[in-house]
């Protein structure tokens, strides 16, 4: 019984030394990351229901997919729900004219976020 007392003393003191070595600000030490998904780079999409997947790191809160070209620039035109298959968010594509656009993904973590890099999409109503 004695031992084992001993033991369990002697591997706190290790742990708690351990513990002081480890850097106090871990989370938040990099920015959040994304990568959108769905479409495709290069893809033509229509339609009423568009489907948007992006990646995201973890501890991401929020996701949103921005659209730039023509008369539009980081325009918001849809907001991400987190799922098992990524951030998911459903657009309306006729609500801009046809043509080539840049899509992006803007992940937030906290007070931080990220902008993916840019896929080129054609919108073809």
């Amino acid at each position: 019984m004695r031992s084992s007392r001993f033991l369990v003393l002697t591997v706190a003191l290790i742990l708690s030394a351990a513990m002081s070595t480890v850097p106090l600000e871990v989370a938040g030490a990099q920015a959040p990351s994304t990568a959108v998904l769905v479409p495709s780079n290069g893809a033509t999409v229509s339609g009423t229901s568009v489907v948007l997947d992006a990646g995201a790191s973890a501890g991401v809160t929020q996701v949103q997919f921005e659209l730039t070209g023509g008369s539009l620039t980081d325009s918001v035109i849809a907001t991400a729900t987190a799922t098992y298959y990524g951030w998911i968010a459903e657009w309306n594509s006729t609500t801009v004219a046809d043509g080539t656009y840049t899509l992006q993904s803007v992940a937030t973590e906290g007070t931080s976020s990220t902008s993916s890099t840019g896929i080129s999409i054609t919108v073809s109503n």
